[in-house]
């Protein structure tokens, strides 16, 4: 009579083997890991989500492209190719670019400029009359 465990022609279905019954053990060790360098993943995203923007931090999430190059290169010698480097090298830039506060430097230098031409830091800048009126 047939089970109806489960168990299929595998035999006796014990704990460690695997789907065909072979003498290699469960890889818990490899799954261990994933588990947790996912669990540690989610969680600083949810962290970066609740400190920073949303937008960054998904964009940041491309910063595991160069990431996965280093360890090919390190786990896999001989086997980067240089367009990969190219590739890594440019999501990396352009995530820096898109780190870098751009909008209070541009607006630092509006600043600057409205100062030069004698403006107040509302942006108003003077009229003639009233600077000549300075000189009378």
């Amino acid at each position: 009579a047939e089970s109806s465990g489960g168990g299929g022609e595998g035999g006796g279905g014990e704990e460690g083997e695997g789907e065909g019954g072979g003498d290699k053990p469960f890889p818990w060790l490899f799954l261990s890991i994933s588990a947790l360098s996912s669990f540690v993943f989610n969680s600083l995203i949810a962290f970066g989500v609740a400190v920073t923007y949303p937008l960054l931090v998904s964009l940041g999430t491309l910063v595991g492209i160069p990431l996965s190059l280093i360890a090919d290169a390190f786990l896999h010698p001989g086997s980067v190719y240089l367009l990969e480097v190219v590739g890594a090298v440019l999501v990396t830039v352009g995530f820096a670019l898109l780190a870098l506060p751009f909008d209070e430097w541009v607006e630092k230098r509006k600043e600057r400029k409205r100062q030069r031409r004698g403006g107040n830091s509302k942006g108003e800048v003077r009229r003639d009359e009233d600077v000549a009126a300075l000189f009378v």
